[in-house]
């Protein structure tokens, strides 16, 4: 999934430098993927999905690792947003059969933390490309970083028709340290908070290595590598955010995770050198699985045999937000002639994501007790 969503991002550039295409036409190209992602995470939530899911996410795993290697096989531009569609489309329904499949198994078995390692497989996806794209550029350009990719996916995707299964068991109502909240209000201001990190995360999501080549002394090669850091912060940063939501409250640990990604996005602006880009790329990358993982943990707890149309509802909203970013961002540097405007709009949705929470607080109390019953007739 780290590769399928995000290898765009450090590839971009290279066939922009090639094409010669615009940051506006890179943000159409980008949004296309996300608006497959919208689609899909709906379908995802919707459909009544047999009591085996196994097969289905056999299907459109398929689906999408061909969509993958078919990106280094053309260069027509009409291709292009076809296959980003179909990635896209098949990336939010896989997004949502995998989670509900594993945090079913995780409810199940008291393994809450668990969760962490799930969403980290994102943030290894991301580091791998982040390191293989100049490699498999500097041999062959930006098609071989497609083909290469790839050919990983092939790979990782035999894995998981190898060893992923969907043996579900009687979900349990109550189960110690479960979060409940009253569900009036509580949902839709998570749900409206989580598109707005999908609004604003997107940018960084796909130009930071783009912002990053345009400050001055990065080579294209330095500014891909960038992008590992994003990797590296991201794969242990949602098992990091588990353990510390467990500790001092989900809502809590959400809203620290918004505010250090507010920092993430803006640091190359305010401090357009290397340490800013790093440092950045370490925040940002540190952050955006995390705040997945903790929101999507709380909806699982709130609703626990309905997994699959909670996870699909804030999929839908958050590839809404994923769908317009680009857009908004490529409009804003293509019209100023930088990318300042973009990581200021993103630094803004972010914190509104901020105060959100902060006025649904209220609503979304966290019970530790298993006295608590929850309730789902409303969803």
């Amino acid at each position: 999934m780290g590769i399928s969503r995000f290898a765009y991002t450090p590839i971009f550039p290279l066939m922009k430098l090639e094409f010669s295409f615009t940051d506006k036409f890179a943000g159409y190209l980008a949004s296309i993927n996300y608006f497959g992602y919208l689609l899909g995470a709906l379908a995802g939530g919707a459909i009544k999905w047999p009591q085996d899911r196994t097969k289905s996410l056999r299907l459109f795993l398929t689906a999408n690792i061909i969509s993958i290697v078919a990106m280094g096989l053309t260069v027509d531009y009409s291709y292009w947003f076809i296959l980003r569609f179909i990635a896209g489309l098949t990336s939010g329904i896989v997004f949502v059969l995998i989670a509900s499949i594993i945090m079913d198994f995780i409810a199940q078995n008291g393994l809450p933390s668990w969760a962490g390692l799930l969403y980290g497989g994102v943030g290894l996806g991301i580091f791998i490309s982040g390191l293989l794209v100049p490699l498999f550029n500097f041999y062959g350009g930006w098609q071989s970083a497609w083909l290469g990719l790839g050919v990983l996916s092939i790979i990782l995707g035999t894995l998981t028709w190898l060893w992923v299964f969907d043996e579900r068991t009687e979900i349990k109502s109550q189960t110690t340290n479960q979060q409940n909240a009253t569900k009036s209000i509580s949902l839709p201001w998570l749900i409206m908070s989580y598109g707005l990190e999908g609004l604003g995360y997107i940018v960084s999501g796909t130009f930071l290595v783009a912002i990053i080549n345009a400050l001055r002394g990065f080579s294209s090669f330095s500014s891909s590598i960038s992008w590992a850091f994003v990797g590296i912060a991201a794969a242990p940063s949602c098992i990091l955010w588990v353990k510390m939501a467990n500790r001092w409250g989900h809502i809590a640990m959400l809203k620290l995770a918004y505010f250090i990604q507010v920092i993430g996005i803006s640091l190359p602006l305010v401090l357009p050198n290397g340490f800013g880009a790093i440092m950045g790329a370490l925040l940002f990358g540190g952050t955006f699985m995390g705040i997945t993982t903790i929101t999507l943990s709380i909806a699982r707890n709130m609703y626990p045999t309905q997994s699959s149309k909670v996870i699909g509802y804030l999929t839908f909203v958050y590839a809404i937000g994923q769908m317009i970013g680009p857009i908004v961002a490529g409009f804003l540097t293509t019209q100023t002639g930088s990318y300042g405007a973009a990581i200021i709009f993103a630094s803004v949705v972010v914190f509104l994501a901020i105060i959100l929470l902060t006025f649904g607080t209220s609503d979304l109390r966290v019970y530790l007790s298993p006295k608590n019953k929850l309730r789902e007739d409303e969803l």
